[in-house]
């Protein structure tokens, strides 16, 4: 049986799709060029191409929201959203969008800005007078905005909330004895817990809960209508996506989040964040119905501080959930979003009238990569394919079998299928395996993981930092302690491994 996708509810068969995207590609004008494709050529291709990589990189299912030109370009989906039951992705199809629920929490922040019930400048601790950090200073300053610009130089001590279940007032009590990896205000380091302790400060601000909030203020006035905050909606939503492990056929466990929930529990199908981007992209309205007053909605899509030049001439951002960078004056805006079988990257070019978001029910770099090339074929007209991205992409499927192989078996298997790979594309998946089998308490697994990262990567702080890491958690100080003054070699900018150099001295007076 042929596999089929979804296009504005016409269903063409996959082939005939790639067939006639090279068609289109091939054409030529009277002067030998290549007129520009129409918008709907354009269309054709970027899901054809999308659903060739997606079978690539063994993902079983994509929701896709595309806006262009103020309009819905396209709203649905490829592949399934259930592979036992054989159900494909459509329209409705729920996902939990991780981070990305960051920017809902911003908007939030600017409508309680706007009705006057918060500031964004004044201390956090106005609204919730018991907030007590580790640092002084900061506790008695930490302000709205630096809770949602990861400005406050917390740590990010995800595993004290991640795979745990608590009321979301206990981030408060756990808050208080969380060590600080950054200068406040002058650093940027990204912070889950601080999103929480600002919207436990916008529930004390409004009376009302986190969850009530974003539906009396995002989702019904955006018509929203099978967008969710709760893990148990998201769990009983008969259009939900299964998340699926690396393997692509193992069905994950659904995370409980609803105790983190600013930062990252809002589930949402294509048809309904299609509104979303679209309210983005016009300015705070969607259609003519306001959402987001100017002021607010400015504040929140407008550059304030430079956090870091990556490329020439581009000036980096973070504002209230949204990132991206400037450059010749043009807006490129977006946010990714990862929870375990749960993906999402959203990217905007408000000054193109692009913007499209994608969410996939399997973590995989794919949709950086979707992301780049609809921003290249919708913007630029561009049809060039990086070919060494698709290749990490079918590289990280061969990933998933040494993974498997390595928890279920010995090093030295898994080691045969490791040595067919390219390292040079698998730092940040070694890096998260070797924390994996850290949490688990497999340390020899754990060691031979960050030792051979080191090894692949001898230039890579960030590869140090977490070998430094692994001997700080298991007690040997000496050789951590070797690890992080080598990481701090390579980057001299390296904040956690300098803090975690003083932690070792405190704790041991030998070094």
């Amino acid at each position: 049986m042929k596999r089929s996708i979804v296009l504005r509810k016409v269903w063409f068969p996959l082939g005939a799709i790639l067939l006639f995207a090279i068609s289109i590609l091939s054409c030529k004008d009277s002067n030998g060029t290549a007129p520009r494709k129409t918008e709907q050529e354009k269309l054709s291709y970027f899901l054809a191409l999308a659903d060739s990589l997606r079978q690539m990189a063994n993902i079983p299912g994509v929701g896709i929201a595309i806006i262009s030109n103020g309009k819905t370009l396209y709203a649905g989906g490829l592949g399934l959203q259930n592979i036992k039951e054989q159900i494909p992705v459509n329209e409705n199809t729920l996902f939990s969008i991780g981070s990305n629920t960051k920017a809902f929490t911003g908007a939030l922040a600017a409508k309680l800005v706007e009705k006057g019930k918060m500031n964004w400048h004044i201390p956090l601790r106005d609204y919730i007078p018991e907030l007590e950090l580790k640092e002084d200073y900061i506790t008695q300053h930490v302000s709205l905005i630096d809770a949602l610009n990861h400005m406050t130089g917390l740590g990010r001590h995800d595993d004290i909330w991640k795979y745990k279940e608590f009321p979301r007032d206990e981030i408060l009590i756990k808050v208080k004895a969380l060590d600080f990896a950054g200068s406040f205000r002058s650093s940027f380091g990204y912070n889950n817990i601080m999103y929480v302790i600002a919207g436990i400060a916008m529930e004390r601000a409004s009376g009302s809960s986190y969850e009530r909030l974003v539906q009396e203020h995002l989702f019904s006035p955006l018509g929203m209508i099978n967008s969710y905050v709760t893990q148990e909606d998201f769990e009983n939503a008969p259009t939900r996506a299964i998340g699926y492990k690396e393997d692509g056929v193992t069905p994950e466990t659904v995370v409980y989040l609803d105790h983190i929930a600013p930062a990252g529990s809002i589930s949402s199908t294509p048809k309904d964040i299609s509104k979303w981007i679209a309210m983005l992209m016009n300015g705070g309205k969607l259609g003519n119905k306001k959402i987001l007053n100017e002021n607010e909605y400015k504040f929140m899509m407008t550059a304030h501080d430079d956090i870091g030049f990556r490329e020439p001439n581009q000036y980096w951002f973070y504002n209230a959930g949204i990132g991206g960078y400037l450059q010749d004056g043009k807006r490129n805006l977006g946010h990714s979003g990862s929870i375990d079988g749960q993906n999402s990257f959203m990217l905007l070019k408000p000054d193109d009238g692009f913007g499209i978001f994608l969410m996939t029910n399997k973590l995989s770099d794919y949709k950086d990569v979707m992301a780049q090339y609809a921003q290249n074929i919708f913007v630029d007209d561009n049809y060039v394919r990086n070919k060494k991205a698709e290749e990490k992409l079918k590289e990280l499927v061969v990933f998933a079998q040494f993974k498997d192989q390595l928890i279920k078996n010995s090093i030295e298997e898994a080691k045969t299928t490791y040595k067919t790979m390219n390292p040079e594309n698998l730092e940040s998946a070694m890096n998260q395996l070797g924390y994996q089998l850290l949490r688990h308490g497999d340390f020899e697994k754990a060691k031979f993981v960050f030792e051979q990262n080191t090894l692949d990567h001898p230039k890579s702080a960030n590869a140090f930092d977490s070998f430094g890491e692994f001997y700080f958690e298991i007690g040997d100080f000496e050789k951590a302690l070797k690890h992080y003054e080598k990481s701090i070699e390579l980057n001299q900018g390296n904040t956690n491994a300098k803090m975690m150099i003083k932690k070792i001295h405190r704790q041991s007076k030998q070094y």
